[in-house]
């Protein structure tokens, strides 16, 4: 997968349209959709490194490279969001093996961590050409988000996905568009969570209304959520621009900058 078109004409690409992002699709057609929220990312992240560019021309961010990233970045993603993707962890660790009839897969010896991050990573690089694999672009899908759960030993399969690269095993991307996309999804991610807890509470057609925590900021929301989110949105991109530029070691400090933006 060398360009777009590549990435949207594959199946991978195609499933995602009907993957959960916080709530289910089955309920309003209006929640967000895993495909909806990886264009959201891939429009941030574009945003992020065309400011970079032109303010810090020195920086040389690879647009194409950002854009594949982004769109490819949740392709290994479960049905049922991050609450699927832990599921199936624990029945992949055998943790849950006995709640689904399963032999536990601790004593059989064969126990592994499951991440969708590192299952996007296997799957770009299955449909790409041995030839073909930008170790960039895998570097990126793969650390937009933690490798494991917790230190528990268990081969979650990034030794074999970077088997051949020289690679070492660090949370945070190697490149600056691994950095810009692994940001991007943070605020993609919170201004859609956004939009779809507005949605729950004002259709009344989820538990959100009943959730104590968000029911106290009810009366703070407008009528017009969307147009909020897009100017959280900017915001976002924008703190984390300024707050960016004035770091000295982009690759280091870049993820803690973000971090202490959102604590604000």
């Amino acid at each position: 997968m060398e360009n777009r078109l590549d990435v949207y004409f594959s199946k991978v690409f195609c499933r995602t349209r009907h993957k959960t992002q916080l709530f289910s699709g089955e309920i309003d057609d209006h929640y967000h959709t895993r495909l909806q929220h990886t264009l959201e990312v891939e429009e941030i992240a574009l945003s992020i490194a065309k400011q970079l560019n032109a303010t810090n021309p020195d920086m040389e961010c690879d647009l194409k490279k950002v854009s594949l990233i982004s769109l490819l970045h949740d392709i290994g993603h479960t049905p049922f969001g991050h609450a699927g993707e832990r599921g199936l962890h624990d029945i992949l660790s055998g943790k849950d093996c006995e709640k689904y009839g399963l032999p536990d897969f601790r004593k059989l010896g064969i126990a592994i961590g499951f991440k969708h991050n590192i299952n996007s990573g296997l799957l770009y690089s299955e449909n790409c050409k041995f030839d073909r694999i930008d170790s960039d672009i895998l570097d990126g899908i793969v650390k937009h988000s933690k490798l494991r759960y917790c230190e528990d030993g268990l081969d979650y399969g990034f030794e074999y996905i970077f088997h051949g690269y020289s690679n070492s095993y660090t949370e945070s991307s190697k490149t600056i568009e691994g950095f810009i996309v692994a940001c991007a999804d943070e605020i993609a991610q919170i201004c859609s969570d956004y939009i779809d807890l507005c949605l729950g509470t004002q259709s009344g057609t989820s538990t959100i209304k009943n959730n104590v925590t968000i029911s106290k900021h009810i009366d703070t929301f407008s009528d017009d959520e969307r147009t909020n989110a897009k100017e959280i949105c900017d915001c976002l991109i924008s703190a984390f621009i300024a707050s960016f530029c004035k770091q000295k070691n982009h690759a280091i400090l870049i993820i803690m900058s973000f971090q202490s933006l959102l604590k604000r």
